[in-house]
């Protein structure tokens, strides 16, 4: 940034004349805000000193403005003619930010001290707009905050930010100079909308459910990181164990009732003495009941409430938040190392990106349903092709399904898994796929995940009976594919 230099006054300016001027030509460069900042606002404004001569979000409550101040020399001793050093430890001085906000999102200075953004020698903020940081003021809240205010094409940018929304992070977070790259995943076909909704998100969205509701839905970078307490992991956290990148979020805590019904929530601000525990606590704060889910969703399915459907006390559901019930020798032969039928998973096992050197997460994968790895739910192939089922491949065994051994099976309680998706039998001219006889993967009513809801070429369906390993037959009643099957055993 460079000053206008006025022309040379009559009468020597000295020191503080030019401090004067400096502190107006650096207002004046912030586009002239600070006015309707919450510094600088007259009635509500910072006030560090008080008394007449102190209005309440002026500039001296920040600077000296004259060599001395009730007869005792300032000296100007810090840049800018500042009462303190300008580091942290300026904006969180006592009165000021040493305590936590009251938007719940800023936990105190001690807090941020350790966080991520506080340590890292590579957090400074790049430009060009604003103009860059100098590299000596990695970790500063000024990498962020720009404490005069800054405005765009829109006004006056919230939270005395120096940009707006996801432009805020991704402007560092695009490979450099964080190595992350969140950015290239978040332009990928399936992603959360933090690019392509704005002006949604709100700093005292607090326990409002219908700010993550229907009509409202967004998803902004610090809906789901604080960037004031994150921290870099110092070893890779066990699920559902959230990872301390999740630190300081709101999050959702379920208080689960019957099988498949609607659980109890209870609400936890972003400064909760009880931090998130579970990733999944804040997957649910925008998909589960406690909010209103949308009709349709991008990826084409109806959104379902997936509190619900992760309930431990259905007949089954994918381990997000328990070990599954399935839990037996056979199950754990059919799973690749390092799954057991004990193992808990978390949401972003499956839900995050395409490329393993992508930054952990659920920011944007090419697949649809934002999965890292391919499921196609149509039936749409008249040959088997393992890369359709390339998600479900990440953690159960292909071998134990294709297993030619198949009545002798110990690898899965069904025997007929090669069968079906080979189409060695039958009269389909499409052959089905996973989602065909498990159509809800998270979770459903019945046993083993079958789900028939989402097959399209079933006809009737009457029953179904699961088989235990060594113990009785299994049975099928449905029409499907034009194929009856009328207490079909295996």
């Amino acid at each position: 940034m460079s000053l206008q230099v006025a022309p040379p006054l009559r009468g020597a300016l000295g020191l503080t004349g030019l401090l004067i001027l400096g502190l107006a030509g650096l207002l004046y460069a912030d586009g002239g805000v600070f006015a309707a900042t919450k510094h600088g606002i007259p009635a509500t404004g910072i006030e560090r000193l008080t008394g007449p001569d102190y209005p309440r979000g002026s500039c001296i409550q920040c600077h000296y403005q004259h060599a001395s101040a009730e007869g005792s020399p300032t000296g100007a001793a810090n840049p800018y003619a500042l009462f303190a050093a300008n580091d942290n430890n300026l904006c969180g001085s006592p009165g000021c930010h040493a305590d936590a906000g009251a938007s719940h999102i800023y936990l105190g200075l001690a807090a941020y001290s350790q966080s991520a953004h506080a340590t890292g020698a590579s957090v400074v903020w790049p430009g060009p707009t604003p103009w860059a940081r100098r590299i000596s003021d990695e970790g500063k809240c000024i990498n962020c905050h720009d404490p005069h205010g800054h405005a765009d094409t829109s006004g006056l940018i919230p939270t005395l930010g120096i940009a707006r929304e996801q432009a805020l992070c991704l402007t560092c977070h695009d490979g450099s100079p964080a190595h992350t790259n969140v950015r290239a995943e978040m332009l990928k076909t399936y992603a959360h909308p933090a690019l392509t909704v704005s002006g949604r998100h709100s700093v005292s969205e607090g326990n409002d459910f219908t700010r993550f509701g229907d009509g409202n839905r967004h998803a902004e970078c610090e809906d789901c990181h604080n960037i004031h307490d994150l921290r870099h992991p110092t070893a890779p956290p066990t699920a559902p164990n959230a990872s301390d990148r999740l630190r300081g979020v709101s999050y959702i805590e379920v208080v689960n009732g019957t099988a498949w019904t609607r659980p109890a929530y209870v609400f936890h601000p972003a400064d909760d003495p009880t931090p998130v525990s579970g990733e999944y606590q804040l997957c649910f704060r925008c998909h589960s009941s406690w909010t209103t889910l949308p009709l349709t969703s991008p990826s084409g399915r109806p959104p379902t409430d997936k509190a619900q459907e992760f309930n431990p006390n259905n007949l089954s559901y994918h381990p997000v938040e328990a070990p599954g019930k399935q839990v037996s020798t056979v199950m754990d032969n059919g799973l690749l190392p390092p799954y057991a039928s004990s193992s808990v998973i978390y949401c972003s096992d499956c839900h995050s990106s395409d490329s393993g050197a992508a930054p952990a997460g659920p920011h944007g994968s090419t697949n649809r349903y934002l999965l890292k790895r391919p499921y196609v739910t149509t039936e749409q192939r008249t040959e088997y092709t393992s890369s359709d089922a390339a998600l479900c491949f990440a953690c159960h065994s292909e071998t134990a399904l294709m297993d030619e051994e198949e009545t002798n099976n110990q690898h899965t309680n069904f025997p007929r898994h090669k069968m079906h998706l080979r189409g060695a039998s039958g009269t389909a001219s499409l052959l089905p796929t996973c989602d065909s006889c498990h159509g809800n993967v998270h979770g459903s009513q019945k046993e083993r995940l079958v789900d028939f809801s989402q097959e399209q070429h079933l006809t009737s369906f009457t029953s179904w009976t699961s088989k235990e390993a060594g113990a009785g037959v299994g049975q099928c009643t449905l029409v499907c594919h034009g194929q009856r099957h009328d207490r079909q055993e295996y």
